[in-house]
């Protein structure tokens, strides 16, 4: 007999099992952190199918900004002056829209299209601030122009 009262055979048996479950251990913290990295065909269409879908809302969402934006008038958005009775919806506008706003250009806008996606609509706008990035500096200066309905 051997280490711990082990015949070889058993001790072959045993250092299988622990390697065993190291393994299953380390796939299991594996596909913790890093999801289900093979991917069936199913999934593969379904992800297809939700981007094709993502991508014709955001088109019709960029016609209807850019129909809105037409109703600003021309001088006023060249000196960066905005129409306050045309309010922005924050829990709709798309990221060509919430750029129009002072001081929000493509990393806020999309940080706020992936807070609202992550966290739901925004209950009121000074819920805006939760955004990383957007303070109280820069809310005092957009809060005339955005609205939550």
């Amino acid at each position: 007999m051997g280490i711990i009262g082990f015949t070889p055979q058993e001790r072959k048996i045993v250092v299988f099992l622990l390697v065993m479950l190291a393994v299953g251990t380390g796939a299991n913290l594996f596909k913790h952190y890093y999801g289900d990295v093979f991917e069936t065909p199913e999934k593969v269409l379904q992800r297809k199918e939700l981007l094709q879908t993502f991508r014709e809302l955001t088109d019709q969402a960029e016609a209807a900004d850019s129909i809105e934006a037409s109703r600003v008038p021309q001088q006023a958005r060249e000196n960066g002056i905005h129409d306050t009775q045309e309010k922005v919806n924050i829990n709709t506008a798309s990221t060509a829209l919430l750029q129009k706003l002072p001081h929000i250009g493509p990393v806020l806008a999309e940080r706020i299209i992936k807070h609202r996606a992550r966290m739901g609509k925004f209950g009121k706008i000074e819920d805006i601030t939760n955004v990383k990035g957007i303070g109280e500096n820069i809310f005092s200066k957009i809060k005339e122009q955005i609205c939550i309905e």
